[in-house]
């Protein structure tokens, strides 16, 4: 999955500065040009590993309705240091998953991670309802 990721990002001229795979959802620091745009690159993402995993892994089509959710989660992080965002997503390895097939995905250049840090703690907080 990271190769594939890698080789869209590089066919569609976004860097992939961090990524984690998780077993129901990625984590993904993205640099991408404003012209190209983030939703963009996170749904050729999506569109392309979708279309080439289920062809290699037949059975994807057959056992689920959608390999990918329409659902993300994006925040600009030019507020935060990279170095910060960086051991954020790496440290997500060993926690436990809150996102169902979803990404996080960063653009370089705006707002703090004190949204994300919200959203993650509403999303504990409909998990338990």
């Amino acid at each position: 999955m990271k190769e594939l990721i890698q080789s869209i990002a590089a066919e569609n001229h976004f860097e992939v500065i961090e990524m984690e795979i998780m077993p129901d959802h990625v984590h993904l620091l993205l640099e991408v040009d404003p012209q190209f745009g983030i939703h963009k690159a996170v749904k050729t993402i999506k569109g392309k590993t979708s279309r080439i995993l289920r062809q290699e892994f037949h059975w994807l089509t057959t056992k689920l309705p959608t390999l990918w959710t329409n659902s993300y989660f994006c925040s600009t992080v030019g507020g935060a240091p990279l170095g910060i965002v960086k051991q954020y997503i790496e440290s997500q390895k060993t926690s436990q998953s809150l996102w169902t097939n979803s990404y996080f995905c960063s653009t370089v250049g705006g707002a703090p991670l004190g949204i994300v840090k919200q959203y993650i703690e509403s999303q504990k907080t409909s998990q338990r309802k």
